[in-house]
């Protein structure tokens, strides 16, 4: 058998083969259980000329051959921008999958502990549980496949009582996945309908590691981007490394190599090994999560990041949150506490602004709190952060205590 790469250049040419295996079990009160389980198996080659980069992918059963010639041709619309893959893969070393993970009998496990948690004042309305199990493999000119396997199981469990409650988390194998302490969230957020109304205007707010995670993740975390700072769709400049980013003093870590966190990977999709980077430190812009293309565009190194078989983009790892305040001493501010949130999706990672319904909110008696509206920005209004941090998938976040302005939904 010939070698497809034989008359490429090493950095000029790169294949890849993502196998993924994937399991679902829901159990809804209307329907019943249902499962289903999916394989597929996609092939992509690069091919790197001096017009462009070429990209060719299949889900079929073509071979590597004809894939190169595709991206040959691709590649000579001059449509993608070249870029230069590493002349050998080197793979770190973290462990980041669990067969466990689409074991049926393990998931259905977890539907029945979430079924006996569940407290007699609230109906279970929804379980759903996703197995995933992926092994990538990558070849460039003159080294054979390496070989990387990832895995996620995520739990979403939904209840009706006075109110509605959902909780969620995901993780690399099952028994990371705590179904009794989501399920009692859950619980905890329906058992009780809301009892005052907020005080409207400026007000300091507790975000809980929840509610901030999401928030996050809809501001600062793209906003760290080397793609979205090349384009100009970030709150920030390449120029602004080394200044002020956020006005907390929060440190933010990208460490895609936390053995048994679900946003961690042996080496990205452009066979670049990760790297743990400092993307803030006490409020300062230190760095920013690049794949190869971003990279060069900002002078910078790659970070590993390019995720994304046919076209790779920067995408984090595990972004860790953490500031310097005990999360008592936050709490004790606040005059607010939220614990969910909706409409994170709507904010900014431009402006970093936000206007999110907190839907479990309480005042610091502890009473509940009717759904209020809560707008900031995430990069101005966030003061301090707790130095504890919560992992919700693949996300450690902390407290936090933001100024917003209050009103109702």
């Amino acid at each position: 058998m010939t070698d497809p790469l034989a008359d490429l250049e090493p950095g000029r040419a790169l294949l890849l083969e993502v196998r993924s295996e994937r399991i679902e079990l829901e159990r809804l009160r209307e329907s019943g259980d249902r499962v289903s389980r999916s394989e597929t198996v996609t092939r992509v080659a690069r091919v790197v000329t001096d017009e462009g980069l070429g990209v060719a992918a299949s889900t079929g059963r073509d071979g590597y051959d004809e894939l190169i010639e595709l991206a040959r041709r691709s590649a000579g619309l001059g449509a993608g921008r070249p870029v230069t893959y590493p002349d050998r893969v080197r793979p770190e070393d973290v462990r980041a999958h669990h067969d466990e993970a689409t074991d049926p009998e393990r998931l259905r496990e977890l539907l029945e502990t979430v079924e006996a948690t569940v407290p007699e004042d609230v109906t279970l309305s929804a379980v759903s549980l996703t197995g995933t199990l992926r092994r990538v493999r990558i070849r460039v000119p003159g080294q054979d496949w390496v070989e990387r396997r990832e895995s996620t199981v995520s739990l979403s469990v939904d209840v009706i009582g006075e109110f509605s409650g959902f909780a969620w988390d995901a993780a690399v194998r099952p028994r990371d996945l705590d179904a009794e302490s989501l399920t009692e969230e859950a619980a905890t957020m329906a058992s009780r309908s809301p009892e005052v109304s907020p005080p409207e205007g400026r007000a300091l707010v507790a975000f809980d590691p929840v509610a901030l995670s999401d928030l996050l993740n809809h501001t600062l975390v793209p906003a760290l981007s080397g793609l979205e700072v090349a384009k100009g769709t970030s709150a920030f400049e390449r120029r602004d490394l080394g200044n002020r980013a956020i006005e907390a003093g929060v440190t933010v870590l990208n460490d895609p190599l936390r053995d048994w966190w679900p946003g961690s990977y042996r080496f990205d999709d452009e066979g670049v090994g990760p790297s743990r980077v400092e993307l803030v430190s006490e409020g300062r812009l230190r760095g920013l999560y690049t794949d190869l293309y971003s990279s060069e565009r900002l002078g910078l190194e790659p970070t590993g990041s390019g995720l994304g078989s046919r076209r790779p983009e920067p995408c984090p790892g595990n972004v860790i949150v953490r500031g310097e305040s005990s999360r008592e001493g936050l709490l004790e501010e606040a005059d607010l506490l939220v614990r969910r949130v909706m409409g994170a999706h709507t904010a900014s990672h431009v402006s970093g602004r936000f206007s999110v319904t907190g839907l479990w909110v309480e005042d610091p008696e502890g009473r509940r709190v009717k759904p209020c509206s809560l707008r900031g920005n995430a990069l101005t209004d966030l003061l301090e952060a707790s130095r504890e941090v919560r992992r919700i998938g693949s996300t450690g976040a902390p407290h936090a205590l933001v100024r917003c302005r209050v009103g109702m939904s």
